[in-house]
């Protein structure tokens, strides 16, 4: 029997997050049921048991951070497939979405760890629904579970916080574990975690919710719960039943769900002509815009009327994205004008020096300039070695091909000249 019991906990995980708790009943007190309705919360049930369900509404005028409710609920298909980079999004319209956050029982996930709240955000006449749904007691997992599953089944994109990674993964094995369908394998899923990473890694010390929360949009919490005591707080209702530790949780949710519709908010703002300081990166900008087939308004980030805003480095990375599309375009000498400003703005890029390089010879024909191009990017070589001595750039092997290639085109162009 023993040997039945390891192999059954190899397979399905031992939980190293719940401790061993008796079930014990629902709250069916009359004071227990007062506390619920005093904190918002109703008892629900379903073929599968029972479950919590908080509801809150937030119209349209309400002000979160530098944002509205409103700002999101009309939020443009448009502005949403180039935040997705993908032009599936652009029939989506923002009663086709559903933000969700959870709230577990461990913070390293795997079979032993539940989700004990599940938050989701909506829109629906003009305003943001929120609901909250709790799981009363471990036996009653799978009556909330369906409830979410029949939510979700009538949105076509989810939006969440590195939900990829963590929320959805859990869902799904809790989901699987109690034999359940997985509504979310035919929707469309925009993570905000690795935009914001895209965006603003370079300016963030870190790109957690809390810290985005603060220095992007400005939100800063008071007596917020921390997130790393929230597991222990449902271990202790498990324990005690008492409803009100879980309160500060619920907010932290709502909080959470708020967040992210306000950093949807703030994205989708760089896609306009005056982009903050806070841009981030212009790079993925771009490249979303291209993404989306507006070829001609990427083209227009970095002009010199918003130049000023970005730094040479992202500015100079931009250049490149752009000459590389003018060069799709067959746009050649715009390209060039573009690779000529990165070399004289930049120490050294290698990439401009090897485009111009690549133009001259092959496009234009004009061997003379594209090995002065070559013997230039030599040059910055050596003062890039002897400045940074531990520098793994080189002169490499493709760059003395291409030299000794142009060294014979010209040798035979002057033979029989």
């Amino acid at each position: 029997m023993s040997d039945l019991k390891n192999k059954l906990e190899q397979l399905l995980g031992k939980s190293r997050n719940i401790p061993n708790i008796e079930p014990v009943e629902i709250l069916s007190s009359v004071d227990a049921n007062e506390e619920l309705l005093r904190e918002g919360i109703r008892q629900n049930e379903n073929l599968f048991g029972t479950f919590w369900q908080r509801d809150k509404e937030f119209n349209a005028e309400f002000e979160y951070g530098q944002c509205t409710i409103g700002d999101f609920i009309r939020l443009p298909a448009s502005k949403l497939a180039l935040i997705a980079g993908s032009v599936d999004y652009q029939n989506l319209i923002p009663e086709d979405l559903i933000f969700i956050d959870t709230e577990t029982t461990g913070l390293a996930g795997g079979t032993g760890t539940y989700v004990f709240l599940v938050g989701l955000a909506f829109v629906q006449d003009q305003t943001l629904q929120l609901q909250q749904y709790l799981m009363p007691d471990l036996r009653h997992e799978k009556a909330m579970l369906t409830e979410i599953e029949r939510i979700l089944q009538k949105k076509k994109c989810l939006i969440s916080y590195n939900g990829k990674a963590y929320d959805i993964p859990l869902l799904k094995t809790r989901m699987t574990l109690n034999r359940m369908s997985f509504p979310f394998e035919s929707m469309n899923h925009i993570d905000l975690l690795y935009v914001v990473r895209r965006l603003w890694k370079k300016k963030l010390a870190s790109c957690s919710l809390d810290s985005v929360e603060r220095t992007v949009a400005g939100i800063t919490r008071i007596n917020d719960v921390s997130g790393s005591i929230i597991p222990s707080i449902y271990l202790d209702f498990l324990r005690n039943r008492s409803i009100a530790p879980l309160i500060p949780v619920l907010k932290h949710n709502v909080q959470d769900l708020l967040t992210m519709s306000a950093i949807l908010v703030l994205i989708s703002r760089l896609f306009e002509d005056d982009v903050s300081v806070l841009s981030g990166d212009p790079v993925w900008i771009f490249r979303m815009l291209c993404k989306t087939n507006q070829d001609h308004q990427a083209l227009m980030i970095g002009s010199e009327s918003s130049a000023i805003k970005f730094k040479r480095s992202d500015l100079n990375s931009l250049m490149i994205e752009k000459a590389k599309l003018l060069k799709r375009q067959r746009r050649f000498l715009e390209a060039v004008e573009l690779w000529n400003s990165c070399i004289s703005t930049s120490l050294i890029m290698e990439e401009a020096y090897r485009e111009l390089a690549m133009f001259y010879e092959h496009v234009a024909g004009d061997f003379d300039r594209a090995m002065t191009i070559v013997q230039a990017f030599k040059q910055r070589i050596e003062i890039h070695r002897e400045l940074y001595p531990d520098s793994t750039r080189s002169f490499d092997e493709q760059w003395q091909n291409r030299f000794n290639r142009l060294s014979m085109k010209i040798s035979s162009r002057d033979k029989f000249s």
